[in-house]
């Protein structure tokens, strides 16, 4: 049988003391993370940098975590834009199925970095008031890869408008008639 060693019932505990009573602590207006309330609780005996040094690597890991799960879904999103053109290849007869598996993947690849530029720009603008030296970056790149996107819708609408010519009743692709 297996059970609790209760012989040493010593815990570590981190909060606000007021007069004996231990609460949870809420950080002041002051601070960028106002009425973030911190109260912590471990068993045994931790020193004060093994216990913060702890609650660091965890809030590090649930940012990394949280960080990619937004990611992943900024991708999917994205991905989800072009569904309409997937469900329509699939209703060519006999190429259908396989044609509209293609742009499923093509689509995936390249709503990847659409997905990944919201997602640096939602990070940047958090960055930008925590530590500018790494938000301004990451906003540039938000910048950057949005300028590119935007210059490319430019550059192919102006170059599509340019070489098409009206198609219609007794005239040929190109404009001749």
């Amino acid at each position: 049988f297996a059970g609790n060693d209760w012989n040493p019932p010593a815990v570590t505990a981190l909060g606000h003391n007021a007069g004996g009573q231990l609460s949870k602590w809420t950080a002041s207006d002051s601070w960028m993370c106002a009425g973030f309330s911190l109260g912590e609780v471990r068993k045994g005996q931790v020193s004060k940098d093994d216990l913060f040094a702890k609650l660091e690597t965890e809030a590090n890991m649930m940012t990394y975590v949280l960080r990619a799960v937004g990611f992943l879904l900024s991708w999917f999103a994205f991905s989800l834009l072009f569904v309409p053109l997937e469900v329509a290849a699939d209703c060519i007869p006999c190429i259908g199925p396989c044609l509209g598996d293609n742009i499923a993947a093509v689509t995936c690849c390249i709503s990847c970095l659409p997905g990944l530029a919201c997602s640096l720009g939602v990070a940047g603008c958090v960055w930008v008031f925590m530590r500018p030296m790494v938000g301004i970056p990451l906003l540039a790149v938000f910048v950057i890869t949005l300028g590119g996107f935007i210059f490319f819708k430019i550059k192919n609408s102006k170059a599509g408008g340019d070489q098409r010519g009206p198609v219609g009743y007794g005239s040929f692709p190109g404009g001749r008639s």
